[in-house]
């Protein structure tokens, strides 16, 4: 994850696999390094989501370390954002030491 926070476009359009704390949101859903960067509103240290409409059912793990995989986007996929983002494709609860 920190990897691909200081370096996106180096993981452009590239599978990857990461896990981070995740926040499914009306303002946005994104994937924190930390829950402390997401209660204190540090979004340089997170990845926006696209989620498809089939995988909404994933708001029940929001708020909770996830593990993820995706295509990664360093612009957003689209020319005017410049948030890296992440096309979601599988998620797993993740707790450090073990997947559940």
């Amino acid at each position: 994850m920190v990897a691909l926070i200081a370096a996106p476009n180096s993981y452009e359009g590239k599978f990857i696999r990461t896990h981070g704390f995740l926040c499914l949101e009306i303002e946005g859903d994104a994937v924190y390094l930390r829950e402390e960067d997401y209660r204190h509103g540090l979004t340089k240290n997170s990845f926006a989501l696209r989620l498809s409409k089939q995988q909404e059912q994933f708001k029940s793990l929001s708020l909770k370390y996830v593990l993820i995989e995706g295509t990664e986007y360093a612009k957003g996929g689209t020319q005017e954002s410049e948030t890296p983002s992440l096309a979601l494709l599988r998620h797993a609860l993740f707790s450090y030491g073990e997947v559940l």
